[in-house]
């Protein structure tokens, strides 16, 4: 069951730097980890919710605040953006 520390609304978005500066793969997974750990700490309800930015030489938004309403959701999301090639491809660095 999840259980939520917080109670009541808000919008919590992350920037997620996904240059080289990052130094590699895991660094970038082990951030995506603490998101991960974070959205499961707050949960969706009582009108939490969350966006994710990534960042280099430009912005893209993987996904805004009105995009998921569940955390199995949130965290298929997460997944996918785990392979950074993807976004280094797209010009992000």
């Amino acid at each position: 069951m999840q259980r939520s520390y917080f109670a009541g609304s808000c919008d919590l978005a992350f920037m997620l730097d996904a240059s080289d500066s990052l130094q590699g793969d895991e660094n970038f997974k082990l951030c995506i980890e603490f998101i991960k750990t974070v959205f499961h700490a707050f949960g969706m309800g009582g009108g939490i919710r969350f966006a994710l930015v990534l960042f280099g030489s430009s912005a893209q938004v993987v996904f805004d605040f009105s995009k998921y309403s569940s955390i199995s959701d949130l965290d298929g999301a997460l997944g996918q953006v785990c392979d950074i090639e993807i976004f280094l491809k797209i010009g992000l660095t």
